[in-house]
């Protein structure tokens, strides 16, 4: 696995963590 694509992969997976937190605080 390219490191860019883990980076990406990483990136994508705290961004949806993000958005369930603030929508869950809502």
């Amino acid at each position: 696995v390219p490191p860019g694509l883990a980076f990406f992969a990483g990136g994508l997976v705290i961004l949806l963590v993000v958005a369930a937190v603030q929508f869950a605080r809502r």
